[in-house]
């Protein structure tokens, strides 16, 4: 019986482990500032692996709510970036752009854009999306998406709540083998 119940964690443990697999492992975190009134700055901060030559993150301003998007120049050495404005006549979002030019370019930065925010209060949380490029500007595939978060927010991956589930199966296997057994 205990061979049974080694086996048996031996299998969830076994299980449980390629779950770390589907974390997002790209997180973009912002920093607001209030430069003066509504000119307002976002300084980010990318946690991922080492991007390839011609993979860019862009950071999407909704249209509406942001106007006059600056990149602060100049661009953090390995990287291009740039802005383009919200577009009523077109629907458009506005974005920020850093395109890795190197493989490998440094996350450290800084990367910062200033903008005029149109709504109330602080502005917040933003869509994201990572993307490769071929050398002539070609979109090959997009590699994830997501949203920003504040600097000061620690984000769990995506995947510790399917382990602890996994443990909490454990748990109540291992519990019910050993009390069933006393029975």
């Amino acid at each position: 019986m205990k061979k049974r119940l080694m086996v048996q964690v031996f299998l969830m443990a076994a299980l449980a482990a390629p779950l770390s697999m589907f974390a997002n492992s790209v997180q973009i975190q912002y920093q607001a500032a209030n430069i003066s009134g509504d000119e307002w700055s976002y300084t980010y901060k990318v946690n991922s692996a080492p991007f390839a030559a011609n993979e860019a993150f862009t950071v999407f301003f909704a249209q509406g709510s942001y106007s006059n998007l600056q990149a602060a120049p100049p661009s953090p050495s390995g990287w291009s970036t740039f802005s383009l404005q919200p577009d009523a006549i077109l629907f458009t979002n506005g974005l920020y752009t850093a395109l890795a030019l190197t493989p490998g370019a440094s996350l450290a930065g800084p990367f910062t854009i200033t903008f005029d925010y149109l709504g109330l209060g602080t502005p917040g949380s933003q869509a994201f999306s990572i993307d490769l490029f071929d050398s002539n500007g070609n979109l090959i595939s997009n590699v994830t998406t997501g949203f920003t978060t504040p600097l000061s927010q620690t984000v769990p991956e995506p995947a510790t709540g399917l382990l602890l589930l996994a443990g909490g199966a454990a748990v109540v296997v291992l519990k019910k083998q050993w009390f069933g057994q006393a029975e």
